[in-house]
């Protein structure tokens, strides 16, 4: 690509609805979402990972030349603040784009990145799985080996604290547990913590023993929620401690047994 010189060349700009991405897109999403999202190994189009990694070395030289004046001094970037990575990065994209078209090759790899194009990028990295995490084809085949040897969870178990019976053999005769349902990239996922001496976060792994656990909380979880304030002292719904006699002999707070179930 040779070295580029911008002694005669002004800041790139683009206005209206092709105007360049934002310095927030560029520097809080982008960036670390390059960074931490597996695009190379994620099964996307040749051209959409040959735009990625062009974009991502960019970022990478911009980011250099921000911080290092030697580097800035070697591109001869004279027009910019040397601390604006956005800048500089619009800046290089622009020289690649204007030498491939006067090369004849396609421009289109290193094209202006506009806050649309930001926008839709932003969008597919976060639908990417992590580095380090397994392939699709690998969660695919856990999953289905777990589906194999895994009771069905019920299908309604809401969150709260629940006390149950535990099975013959046990220390105990109760057992208290804390269900939480996901949100955000964990939607849709229901998680059981066993309460013991205060903790209520030593989680149940075990698919099946989850499994389990919840398959007993819901044939009443009302009763098991009831149960779980009458044995602690506090509501199995909120978790607020109940020092209400009334409230303490029914297992729940006034304003959570108003809501019902």
């Amino acid at each position: 690509m040779g070295t580029p010189n911008f002694a005669n060349t002004a800041r790139p700009t683009i206005s209206g609805a092709d105007r360049l991405a934002s310095h927030g897109q560029i520097t809080r999403a982008i960036m670390p979402m390059l960074a931490d999202r597996d695009w190379q190994n994620a099964g996307l189009s040749p051209r959409w990972v040959s735009r990625i990694a062009v974009i991502n070395a960019t970022l990478f030289i911009a980011s250099e030349a921000a911080t290092d004046d030697r580097i800035v001094e070697q591109l001869d970037i004279a027009l910019f603040d040397r601390h604006d990575v956005t800048g500089t990065f619009h800046q290089l994209m622009s020289y690649s784009y204007d030498a491939a078209v006067n090369d004849e090759r396609d421009p289109s790899m290193s094209k202006p990145l506009t806050v649309a194009g930001a926008s839709a990028l932003i969008d597919l990295l976060g639908k990417l799985e992590f580095k380090g995490s397994r392939s699709h084809v690998e969660e695919a085949n856990v999953a289905a080996a777990k589906a194999a040897n895994t009771p069905a969870a019920p299908a309604e178990v809401p969150a709260g604290r629940y006390a149950i019976d535990t099975e013959d053999g046990a220390i105990n005769e109760t057992a208290f547990y804390k269900v939480d349902h996901g949100k955000g990239r964990w939607a849709g996922r229901v998680f059981v913590s066993r309460m013991v001496g205060g903790h209520d976060d030593i989680a149940v792994k075990d698919p099946k023993a989850r499994a389990t656990i919840l398959a007993k909380i819901a044939a009443d979880p009302e009763a098991a929620s009831l149960r779980f304030g009458r044995e602690i002292g506090v509501c199995g719904r909120c978790g607020i401690t109940l020092t209400n006699d009334e409230s303490r002999a029914r297992g729940i707070g006034p304003e959570c047994a108003k809501k019902g179930w």
